[in-house]
């Protein structure tokens, strides 16, 4: 079955984009879907037994799991912090690390095929629209530090679900 990809929503990196003054809404939000906060908490669902009775733990707390693994979104994290280190924020270096960036949508969409690691279709479709929206070194920089946020947010609530 061919799943759907969604259109590239826009991503406004900078408030002010002369002065490259971040948009601070990107990592905390109550209303913007695409803060990091609000990314992650469709990245995880009640976890189910075979009765369709959500699970609970020793505790009696319900249980939730995450779409994406721990280990999926950290090996993509690294990833990204090896291109960033051959980047070494540099403007003369983007030329050659600006193919690796946009390479990133290949490798996701290999990993969606492949049948032992499934790759959810909302982590696909976040880090294809944010890909999507870096168009020079400066959009890179920004995603840098989204990115990071939104990994953190994860654990954070994985971690909140769990307990």
């Amino acid at each position: 079955m061919q799943q759907l990809q969604q259109k590239a929503q826009p991503i406004k990196w900078y408030n002010d984009p002369e002065k490259k003054i971040m948009n601070h809404l990107l990592f905390y939000s109550e209303t913007n879907s695409l803060a990091a906060n609000k990314v992650v908490e469709g990245w995880t669902e009640p976890d189910m037994d075979n009765r369709g009775q959500q699970k609970k733990d020793y505790d009696g707390n319900l249980k939730y799991r995450g779409f994406i693994t721990k280990t999926q979104l950290r090996r993509y994290y690294n990833d990204i912090k090896n291109i960033e280190k051959q980047w070494g924020n540099k403007k003369e270096n983007w030329d050659s690390v600006k193919p690796l960036v946009v390479m990133m949508k290949a490798k996701i969409s290999y990993d969606s095929r492949k049948s032992n690691n499934k790759l959810p279709q909302v982590f696909q479709d976040f880090l294809n629209n944010c890909i999507t929206n870096i168009n020079e070194s400066a959009d890179f920089a920004a995603f840098l530090k989204y990115f990071e946020a939104v990994v953190g947010f994860y654990y954070g609530r994985v971690k909140e679900l769990q307990n």
